[in-house]
């Protein structure tokens, strides 16, 4: 973490990246956990560390930082786990099955850190967290380069024609076949703009046939995985960000979207709609439906001043709830608490 944090606390970095995109499959995933969770446990050993912060998405990556929660009890380490991902409540609320296990596994973390309301009200009244060991801390992706993107970006400009970007995995799940269909509807009543989309996944070459079925060529384009360091550019180069996913927790790409000074659409699932109000930082749509992510497109594309003022508020919020020094110091802050009590 380049921030304060580092300063405050000396850092022992256990490195869970994926080894490629899109992931490998699910039995070399789950070798490299097992791999990662001996690592975890050596580093115990050797350190013995005052605490642990365990980031968590779902599936294999739950139950491995999970495993690693009650290791870390085990030898009387205080940990943090900080799930990731709306799809975690979903699959809870969706199965009495994943409920247990999900619960089971909790019970080895101390602290229980939330992205939001919906999180916290998911720790306490669902898993049974007391609500002294959940603490809210947002997402804090909005980072000085992302917020300078924003801060240097003519709001009042009207570009021509307006410039559409997709950031994440090309996945039926994220939303990508929605996006493409309401980009084929918005071309057929006349709509002139450009889409890009920057990621890979299993949806990238049937996504790449629609476009060149429909002859959206000239419209539509694929870059490929981008580097976070090169976001950046992707950000200044255009008008709207869109993530029409099915499950989410708290994107980061729609807040460093929100940074860069892009209007945002996004669909009203898990924490999203605990920070964004609709209309005013973003167009929220419901997922699944394609037409009403045309019509949120279609309004962003011919409304200049609307598109102008979601913005700039969206600017204004990123800025104020999740630029990176106030969010890394409330985390600080809760860490010091939790081990020293």
């Amino acid at each position: 973490m380049q921030s304060t944090f580092s300063k405050r606390f000396t850092i022992i970095p256990v490195d869970s990246t994926q080894i490629s995109n899109p992931p490998p499959g699910l039995l070399i995933r789950s070798v490299l956990a097992l791999r990662r969770l001996a690592i975890f446990i050596g580093l115990l050993i050797r350190h013995r560390p005052d605490g642990v912060l365990l980031f968590t998405a779902v599936g294999v990556s739950f139950i491995e930082k999970s495993l690693m929660a009650w290791v870390s009890r085990i030898f009387g380490c205080t940990s943090f786990i900080f799930p990731r991902g709306g799809r975690l409540i979903d699959q809870t609320e969706q199965s009495h099955l994943m409920f247990f296990i999900v619960s089971t596994l909790l019970k080895g973390a101390d602290v229980f850190l939330s992205q939001g309301p919906s999180w916290s009200d998911f720790a306490v009244k669902r898993m049974g967290f007391n609500p002294s060991r959940v603490h809210e801390i947002p997402n804090w992706t909005a980072t000085e380069h992302h917020l300078k993107i924003g801060s240097q970006r003519d709001f009042d400009a009207n570009r021509k024609p307006p410039c559409i970007l997709f950031v994440g995995w090309l996945e039926e799940f994220k939303g990508v076949f929605d996006l493409l269909e309401a980009a084929h509807n918005l071309v057929k009543q006349g709509h002139i703009f450009k889409l890009t989309f920057a990621g890979s996944g299993h949806a990238e070459e049937p996504a790449k046939g629609f476009v060149k079925k429909n002859h959206l060529e000239n419209v539509i384009t694929f870059v490929g995985w981008v580097d976070s360091e090169d976001i950046g550019e992707l950000l200044s180069a255009n008008d709207i960000f869109v993530l029409p996913s099915w499950a989410e927790g708290l994107p980061n790409s729609m807040i460093e979207a929100m940074a860069g000074g892009l209007a945002v659409v996004v669909t009203n699932v898990g924490m999203i709609p605990d920070f964004v109000k609709d209309k005013k930082h973003a167009l929220l749509v419901p997922p699944k439906d394609a037409k009403s992510l045309e019509e949120a497109l279609s309004l962003l594309i011919t409304d200049a001043e609307l598109r102008c003022q979601i913005a700039i508020n969206g600017f204004e919020m990123a800025s104020r709830e999740f630029s990176v020094e106030p969010v890394i110091g409330k985390l600080g802050d809760v860490i010091e608490a939790a081990i020293l009590r």
